[in-house]
């Protein structure tokens, strides 16, 4: 079935899978044994919310899929300011950071 020309058969990260095991990337599921340590993931954004700091700065929290299952994800001011002109598409991208547990949920720094 096809939609506005997008197929709905693969998932975009099928379409880049050599690029991700190319990079060392690793599945969600793979990054919730790893809290603690800093982790590359591959994924498509799915929800984005943005907000300010107390210093009324803009931050970004959102939620990134890949075909294992989601994450959350937290840009602060600096580096959404780095990569807002793309952090609302729904490209697949690499993200890096801390992988951090928060209050019972795990979360992307």
């Amino acid at each position: 079935m096809e939609i506005l020309g997008a197929s709905l058969d693969t998932h975009p990260l099928e379409l880049v899978s050599e690029k991700i095991v190319a990079a060392g990337a690793i599945s969600t599921l793979e990054a919730v044994e790893r809290i603690g340590r800093r982790v590359t993931v591959a994924g498509v954004r799915q929800t984005s919310h943005r907000s300010r700091t107390a210093k009324g700065d803009a931050m970004l929290f959102l939620t990134v899929e890949d075909l294992h299952g989601t994450l959350d994800v937290i840009l602060f001011p600096d580096v959404y300011r780095t990569v807002k002109s793309f952090a609302n598409s729904n490209i697949p991208c690499f993200l890096q950071g801390l992988w951090k547990r928060i209050l019972d949920a795990q979360k992307l720094f």
